[in-house]
């Protein structure tokens, strides 16, 4: 099963002599039933939703590439004020779906006071868009549901959503 973890690129171990590691680094969520066998045979997993002190690893992307990051997310601010045009100060969120109206109403009520007092924009942002993670029509009900400004930016791409 842990072959089902690697690249099916990746050399054969008996071809160079080599062992192959397979890491789950700071993996979150609960993954499929045809997914956990594999997931299970992993050398290293660190599961960030049981542990804090595993981060996610998005959150180290801009020390790894900060180039990339920084033009990642001047263009975010392109495309949230084209031009320059009244650009302000934001706070991104992304959270996973809510599945109560009541929640996502309390949620809307707390971003609102969290947008008033740093006088800033709330922007709803994907970090992935697999089953139980992020959801766009909940990010807009909850927008939707809010009386300070805020958007859902519905840009799908790493760079971006790390930036």
């Amino acid at each position: 099963p842990k072959n089902l973890l690697l690249p099916p690129s990746m050399p054969k171990n008996d071809t160079f002599q080599m062992k192959n590691y397979a890491v789950i680094n700071s993996m979150g969520g609960t993954p499929c039933n045809e997914c956990k066998k594999a997931i299970e045979t992993a050398d290293y997993i660190a599961l960030r939703d049981r542990n804090p002190l595993f981060p996610d690893s998005a959150v180290m992307m801009k020390e790894l590439y900060p180039n990339k990051i920084s033009e990642a997310a001047e263009e975010v601010l392109q495309d949230l004020f084209p031009g320059g045009v009244n650009r302000q100060k934001i706070i991104a969120v992304q959270h996973r779906d809510i599945p109560t109206e009541e929640a996502r109403l309390e949620l809307a009520l707390a971003l609102d006071k969290v947008s008033k007092a740093g006088h800033a924009t709330i922007v709803f942002f994907v970090a992935g868009t697999a089953p139980n993670h992020d959801s766009l029509s909940c990010y807009k009900q909850i927008a939707q549901m809010m009386t300070e400004p805020s958007v859902v930016y519905e840009e799908e791409n790493m760079w971006k959503s790390v930036g």
